[in-house]
């Protein structure tokens, strides 16, 4: 039995789950090893490891299932059951497919708002970098990292709204996976770091900087763009909404009734009390440095454009 944090919580596993730090209190969550049986599936857009991901069931109990690899049920936000297919799975694979959006399933049962992105912190901001796969979210977050700044979350932030309309990050697990190609070309010593799994050539980042161990209020969100020079806009507000709604980072289908009513406020919440921009950017390691540069040091408004919306 193992007990590690994530996110806030505290979470009791059957399997270990080294990208996560020890924890000695009671358990919010529990991962536990079961045998189910699967709704109805329906296929998603959701890829792992070159799978694609099935899901069944409804917010209060839902399901995940990549064939080959295993299913699983997460229950009213606190109990997460998984069901290997096969027993040839390494423990760094599945602690990959549990740790991923089945987890986010769990919480999003415990009402969270969860986006598909990279977080850092930069002295008490926490900025958020979303866009399509290949935008360059976790090599954005690691040109924050060997710049001095704590990675809080890759792949999936998880956001929690308080009472009174203030957002902030939970603190996730530290880990940004990065491409040798990536970390050499920020002239960091790609040699230093581990790979995720022996069969991948991604690479993991986990000890650059401390771990995150709090909330951070959640100050921008970047919405990441190619583009021919370094520029950063004010989108509209319909098209900030719509960025936010969009990169869910769970199955869409759990968006419906007084879920998708939950989403779409929170994400309106955030468009009014964090920044959200648009930051397009060459594809050339120079510029990402002028950027990190620039953002860190609070002197992004030189590229900054605000734009008249009518």
């Amino acid at each position: 039995m193992y007990v590690v944090s994530a996110f806030g919580l505290s979470i009791q596993s059957d399997f270990p789950l080294p990208e996560l730090q020890t924890c000695g209190r009671e358990a919010d969550v529990c991962v536990q090893r079961g045998v189910f049986n699967l709704p109805r599936m329906s296929p998603t857009s959701i890829g792992r490891n070159g799978i694609e991901a099935l899901f069944g069931g409804d917010h209060e109990s839902a399901f995940l299932r990549w064939p080959g690899v295993g299913s699983f049920w997460a229950q009213e936000g606190s109990r997460l059951l998984v069901q290997p297919e096969t027993d040839a799975l390494t423990r760094e694979l599945l602690s990959l497919f549990i740790l991923s959006e089945a987890f986010g399933l769990i919480l999003h049962q415990r009402g969270l708002f969860l986006l598909h992105a990279s977080a850092v912190r930069v002295g008490e901001r926490g900025l958020a970098f979303i866009g399509p796969p290949g935008a360059g979210k976790s090599t954005i977050a690691f040109s924050f990292a060997i710049s001095g700044h704590s990675p809080i979350a890759d792949d999936m932030v998880a956001i929690r709204v308080g009472s009174h309309g203030e957002p902030s990050i939970l603190p996730g697990f530290s880990q940004i996976k990065i491409w040798p190609s990536a970390a050499d070309g920020l002239g960091f010593d790609a040699s230093s770091l581990t790979r995720i799994r022996a069969e991948s050539p991604k690479l993991s980042a986990r000890t650059i900087n401390e771990p995150i161990s709090s909330e951070t209020p959640l100050s921008e969100v970047y919405l990441l763009q190619d583009g021919q020079e370094i520029d950063i806009s004010t989108p509209s507000s319909a098209e900030a909404l719509l960025a936010l709604v969009k990169y869910f980072s769970c199955p869409a289908a759990l968006l419906a009734g007084a879920s998708l009513k939950r989403h779409f406020d929170q994400s309106r919440i955030i468009c009014e009390s964090a920044r959200v921009l648009t930051l397009k950017r060459p594809r050339h390691f120079p510029a990402l440095r002028q950027v990190v540069s620039a953002i860190s040091c609070g002197r992004s408004s030189l590229f900054e454009r605000n734009p008249i919306h009518g």
